[in-house]
């Protein structure tokens, strides 16, 4: 990757302390370092109700985290 590309990454907005947005911030990395298309249909699925609980908003939440983070990175 270009130093650019590097600081792009660097200075994301991601939650460090959430394990499941720092695992998506690596596939990001891993595919586009590759020069691989990086689909978000193909990485997140999102429910097709409302959280039920409190679990399922936590869930959501990170999602749309991540929706965020894949946003700021285009």
């Amino acid at each position: 990757m270009s130093i650019r590309d590097r600081y792009l990454f660097v200075s994301s907005p991601v939650a460090t302390k959430n394990l499941i947005a720092m695992d998506m911030m690596l596939k990001f990395a891993t595919r586009y370092s590759k020069g691989v298309p990086c689909k978000l249909e193909s990485l997140i699925m999102l429910p097709d109700r409302a959280p039920q609980n409190p679990e399922e908003l936590k869930d959501l939440e990170v999602k749309h985290k991540v929706i965020m983070l894949y946003m700021w990175l285009r």
